[in-house]
C-alpha cells in the first residue's frame, strides 16, 4: 500500500514537474487535473488542487480549462453535471481535435446524441480524414419506418430528409469536402436526451 501511494505521489511530481516547465502542455495540464480531482489526499491528489490548476488553465485556454473541469465531474461519476461542461466547451469550438472527440467518447458510452453530432460536425471541420470521424458518421440512427439508418449513408444518398435532419445534412457535406458552417444556435441545436427525441428534432428541422 505505502508502495503504491509512493507511485502515485511521484507520478503527480512528474505532471507538476511537466507543467512548469512548458505550461502549454495540453496533455500534463489534464493529467495533473485528473490525478488530482480523482486521488485521494493520502495519494497527493484533492479537488482542492485541482481548483486552481483549472483556473490557470482557464486564462491559457478557455475550452480546454472548461473540458478540465467537466473531465473532474466525470472523475466523481456525476456524468450529468460532466455532460454540460462538456457542452460549454464545444460552445467555445475547441481546436484540439483529441479534446473534442474525448467528449464524443463520453457522448457514446451516456446516451447523448445530440453532444455526439456536435462532436462529428467539429470533428469534421478540423480533421476530416480522421477514423474517429468515420466511426461516429455510421453510428446507426433509429428510424421506425427503414430501421436503423447509417447518418452518413442517408446524407450520402439523400434519403428520407426528415431522418437525416439539418445536422446530418451538414455532417454529409462535410464527409464530401464542403466547407459549411458548424456555428449551432440554441434554436438548433439537438437535445441531450435519447435516440427518439433526437429523432423528432430531426423531423421538426426540415418540417415546411
Amino acid at each position: 500500500m505505502f508502495s503504491a501511494l509512493s507511485l502515485a505521489k511521484k507520478a503527480r511530481k512528474e505532471f507538476e514537474r511537466a507543467v512548469e516547465l512548458d505550461e502549454k502542455n495540453f496533455s500534463a495540464y489534464q493529467a495533473l487535473i485528473e490525478f488530482d480531482c480523482s486521488a485521494p489526499g493520502i495519494a497527493g491528489g484533492g479537488e482542492d488542487k485541482a481548483r486552481p490548476e483549472i483556473a490557470k488553465l482557464a486564462a491559457l485556454d478557455p475550452p480546454k480549462a472548461i473540458y478540465a473541469q467537466g473531465n473532474c465531474r466525470r472523475q466523481k461519476k456525476d456524468f450529468a453535471a460532466a455532460a454540460d461542461e462538456f457542452t460549454k466547451a464545444l460552445e467555445l469550438h475547441p481546436k484540439s481535435v483529441e479534446l473534442i472527440y474525448d467528449i464524443g467518447d463520453h457522448a457514446m458510452k451516456h446516451d447523448e446524441p445530440g453532444m455526439l453530432l456536435i462532436v462529428a460536425e467539429q470533428g469534421a471541420q478540423l480533421a476530416p480524414s480522421d477514423p474517429a470521424l468515420s466511426f461516429i458518421a455510421q453510428l446507426p440512427l433509429p428510424s421506425k419506418r427503414n430501421g436503423p439508418t447509417s447518418p452518413s449513408v442517408c446524407c450520402a444518398n439523400t434519403c428520407n430528409a426528415r431522418l437525416c435532419g439539418a445536422h446530418f445534412l451538414r455532417l454529409g457535406a462535410f464527409m464530401n469536402g464542403s466547407a459549411a458552417s458548424t456555428k449551432i444556435s440554441k434554436k438548433h441545436r439537438p437535445p441531450r436526451k435519447n435516440s427518439r427525441h433526437l429523432l423528432n428534432w430531426n423531423q421538426e428541422q426540415v418540417r415546411p
